[in-house]
């Protein structure tokens, strides 16, 4: 999971901005949607609105954690990329640039992808 720190304007930002890409995409079918926005969509549509609220009503004064996946993640960040951007989702971006750059695979799934090439690379 991709850890990234956010306001809870950045978050509203964050459902805005899927919310409009998602929304061009609806009549599209799926094998012609990109493949960050048909992500963007599952993980739009998993997110709670229990979550969605309980965001809303946090402080505005500090960062709280958002836990993704990080595939989610890049395909944010790539879709952010190209977007013409308000000053809360420059700041999301910004703070999703940071994640990823210091994001690492953890050690156990580092064991696993070692261990699956050396049983692929022997069969």
């Amino acid at each position: 999971m991709l850890t990234v720190p956010l306001f809870p304007l950045e978050f509203v930002a964050m459902l805005g901005f899927m919310s409009r890409t998602n929304a061009s995409q609806l009549d599209v079918p799926i094998r012609q949607q990109p493949v960050p926005v048909a992500v963007l969509m599952e993980f739009q549509c998993r997110l709670s609105l229990a979550r969605i609220f309980a965001w809303q009503k946090r402080s505005g004064a500090r960062r709280y954690m958002f836990n993704m996946p990080v595939h989610v993640g890049l395909a944010l960040y790539n879709e952010l990329q190209k977007a013409m951007l308000t000053a809360d989702q420059q700041s999301l971006l910004a703070q999703l640039d940071q994640a990823l750059t210091n994001y690492r695979i953890p050690m156990d799934r580092k064991l696993i992808l070692t261990t699956n090439l050396l049983h692929a690379a022997t069969a």
